[in-house]
Order: C-alpha cells, then structure tokens, then sequence
C-alpha cells in the first residue's frame, strides 16, 4: 500500500512539474531563484526577433517550443522559440506589463485592465477571467492550483486555477506592483506602502511583516530560508524569512529589479546604472558593472553567465564570477524587460517593441575550387563552389566533385562564430594510355619464289595418300565379304 502511494505521488509531481528547460513564470520558478542550469554559448547571434505594436515591459516565459508574452499594445503573444513565428494573441482592455505564468496547458496574466487572465496556451482562447479593482501589473505565481497575484487595489489575490474563483485577498496600505514568490506554505510580496509581507500561501493570514523606507517594486527571492528584496529606499535586504527579521542590508540607489541568487551570490541591477554581485550571507560587494543608463530589469543566471537589460538600450551578458563582459547587445530602446534562458537561447523584450532571441553564433564556412565543382556536406548537397554557408558547431564531411576530375574530400570540426575558408585545386583526371601493337615494316625486297620438284611430296599431301588408301583398302574389304557370302547362299540352294 505504501509502496502505491509512493507511486501515485511520484506521478502526479512528474504531471504537474515543468520539464527543467523550460521558464514558466517570472524568474523562472515560484521562489524567484532567477537560475536555471542550461548550458549557454559564449558567442551568440539574433536567431529571430518578432515586433509587437508598442513597447515590452513584459518578461518573457518558455514552455516547450513557445514563447509568451505581453505589450503595451494591449496583446499577448505566443511565438514559436525557433523560428519567432506568431502563433496567436489576444487582445485584452490595456496595455500588459505583468509576465504570464504557465502551468497545467495554462497561462495566466494580468493587464491594465484591472482583469487577471486565464487562456488556453495552445490556442490563447480564454478560459476565465477575473476583475480586481487596479491595475494589475503583478506577475501571477502558480503554485498547488492557485494562482496569487497582486493589484493596484492594495489587495494579494489568491485565485482558483481552475475555475478563477477567489479563494482569499489580503489588503495592504498601497499599491502592489511586486510578483509574489512562494515557499514552504508561505507568500512574500511587497507594497508600496513600504512594506515586504509574509502571508500564510493557504488562508492569506499575516505571518509577519517588515517595514523599508519606501516602496517595494522588487520582487523577493527565497532561498536558503532566506528573503532578499530591494526597495525605492535605496536598499537591498536581506531577511529571515520565517521571522522577518533583518540580516544585512546595502545600500545603493533606487532597486526595483529583482534579485537572481545562485550559489551564495546575489546579482541585481539599480538605477545607479550598476548591476551588482553581493555575497548573499553577508551582503558584501564582490563586484559591480557599470552600464550606460538604470538598470530595472532583473537578471537571469545560466552557465556561469548573467544577463540583465539596461536603460541604455543594451543587453549585457556578464560572467558571474568577474563581472567581466562577455558580450551586449543594442536594441532600438530601453530594456526594462527581464531575460529568460531556456536551451543555449536567451529571450528578452525591449521598448522598441521586439522581441529577441538569441542563439548560439553560427560557424561560416567559404568554399572555393578551381573549377567551380559541387560541394556535398556530410552527403547532402549544397550547391556549387563558390560558396558560403553558416553551420553550428560540430564535425563535418566536405566533399567537391566535378565530373573528369578528381574528388576532394575532408573532414572538419567547427567552433562557434569561427570563420573557415577551403580553396583547393582539382587535379584533372588523365584517360588511361593504349599502348599501339608494333608495327612490321614493308619489305621493299620481292619475296623468292620457291619451286618444288614434282616427285616432291609435302607432308600434307602424305597424309592425304594415307587417309585415301585407308578408304579404298575398307571398301574393297567390304565387296570381299559380299561376294564371298552370296557364293555360300548359292551353294545352300543347290543341296
């Protein structure tokens, strides 16, 4: 018995679990890690981008092979992530700035619009919808078939999602704008009444709360059972986060991005331009970058690497160990969005109202042959020389032929963004030579006429003779016998 429910459990965590490559709500998971453990390339390239009507505020999420997202032209989105092919939108009331959660072939959102939405994330038809009485900027967390959320209304939402019924709203003083996290039964948000809340995730009842110096637009991070969060006061805290109380706090500038926390580091932006790493434990600066404009975008962690946006229109890529730029990248705007790794890709929306994927940078290979002959890579053809061709990475079989000529074959391995150039010449086949039989010169000498006696007999004519005597002396034998036996049949008629 024990050993069915054991079974039964493993099944329903596996149905309900995301497979680990994908994103599904904002900074990737209930409790807001901003980490996920896909390998990423150093060298990466646009794969596609898809352009939306208005800015993106909205951050990205990924399940399976679709992106989601909303714009302020009032649309969500789903995107096929390899190619940046619509797949469908819906039209809400206003325009979006809240990241879509998924879960169970769902998505939910909020809009400006005051609703949160339910639609179905294959077709984007709507499944429910529910009215609060704001704005909801919030990005809904999707945890044990709830969906929690907050609102302009001052409230914390907690919905059905299933069906979009409430189940409990807890009132703060202000705004909340904040993105809940979720752990261990417990909800953390903050509000703009300056408070971070920690609320019973079942019953919505007030476990504890801790008071900053101004609002809180950050979305808390929680792990390690700690809570760490940053504030229009100017600081980053840290807080237990089974009693609220505070551990260390830093001080920088205005933080409304959200903290990434990985392997005892800390990594968050500020509108001091600076993207920050501190020592998760005690809140002592390991290293910060300096990037060209304010930094609200609140940064993902993959493969050793960080990325993040900045009002200075770029996306930045750092190592997390150094803060040493690995690359960036200039977009039309601002980028306020957040960015979601998922398979070596990195999603992010910017205000000039793109959405971007990048990808591994492609090898380019350039083939020249003297003559121009036919390439074939690992057998497939791909046109003839002169050519130029992008591949990934990997090992491959380059063959050139060309009719009368010799084939070129050779086996290469290429590296990311590496550029390899083939320039052979072919060597003509020769046709295999026919040696001529020796020629026997003419004689201009008459030949000498030889001429035989008449007694002579040649050897051919003696055995002529011979073969002639043998058949005269065999039919004389046979008129012998004839005679001799019609002399016997007379005499036999006489007696």
């Amino acid at each position: 018995m024990r050993f069915l429910f054991l079974t039964l459990f493993i099944i329903i965590v596996s149905l309900n679990a995301h497979n680990n490559d994908d994103w599904p709500m904002f900074h990737h998971d209930s409790q807001h890690t901003g980490y996920t453990d896909c390998e990423m390339p150093d060298k990466v390239e646009i794969s596609w981008r898809y352009k939306t009507d208005d800015k993106i505020y909205s951050s990205p999420t990924i399940v399976g092979n679709k992106v989601y997202v909303g714009s302020q032209d009032n649309y969500i989105y789903c995107i096929d992530a390899d190619t940046g092919e619509l797949i469908w939108k819906y039209r809400t009331g206003a325009w979006i700035g809240s990241s879509p959660a998924i879960a169970n072939s769902n998505i939910y959102i909020g809009s400006r619009d005051n609703y949160i939405y339910c639609l179905n994330a294959d077709t984007g038809k709507l499944v429910w919808r529910y009215k609060t009485g704001g704005y909801v900027g919030s990005s809904p967390t999707i945890v044990d078939g709830k969906v929690y959320a907050g609102s302009y209304d001052k409230y914390i939402y907690c919905l059905d999602a299933d069906t979009g019924e409430i189940i409990w709203r807890y009132k703060t003083g202000s705004y909340v704008s904040s993105s809940p996290a979720v752990a261990d039964g417990k909800l953390y948000i903050g509000s703009y009444d300056y408070y971070v809340y920690c609320l019973n995730a079942n019953t919505g009842k007030l476990v504890w709360r801790y008071k900053t110096g101004y609002w809180v637009g950050s979305s808390p991070a929680i792990v390690n059972d700690k809570l760490y969060v940053g504030s229009y006061d100017k600081y980053i805290y840290c807080l237990n986060a089974d009693t609220g109380k505070l551990i260390w706090r830093y001080e920088t500038d205005y933080v409304s991005s959200s903290p990434a926390i990985v392997n005892d580091k800390l990594y968050v932006g500020s509108y001091d331009k600076y993207i920050y790493c501190l020592d998760a434990n005690t809140g002592k600066l390991v290293w910060k970058y300096e990037t060209g404009g304010g930094v609200s975008s609140s940064p993902a962690i993959a493969d050793g690497k960080l990325y993040i946006g900045s009002w200075d229109n770029y996306i930045y890529c750092l190592n997390t160990d150094t803060g040493k730029l690995v690359w960036r990248y200039k977009t039309g705007d601002e980028v306020r969005s957040s960015p979601s790794t998922v398979k070596g890709k990195v999603y992010i929306g910017s205000y000039d109202g793109y959405i971007y994927c990048f990808g591994e940078k492609k090898a380019i290979l350039l083939i020249e042959s003297n003559p121009n002959a036919s390439v074939y890579i690992n057998d497939s053809y791909e046109g003839t020389t002169p050519l130029s061709i992008e591949l990934e990475k990997g090992e491959y079989n380059i063959r050139i032929e060309k009719e009368n000529y010799e084939n070129y074959n050779e086996t290469i391995e290429l590296s990311p963004g590496e550029s390899k150039n083939i320039s052979i010449n072919l060597t003509k086949i020769t046709p295999a030579s026919t040696t001529p039989l020796p020629t026997i010169p003419k004689s201009t000498t008459p030949a000498p006429v030889t001429t035989l006696p008449h007694s002579t007999i040649l050897p051919q004519q003696s055995n002529s003779f011979m073969y002639l005597g043998i058949f005269v002396t065999i039919i004389g034998l046979v008129f012998v016998a004839y005679f001799l036996r019609k002399g016997e049949n007379k005499k036999k008629k006489r007696n």
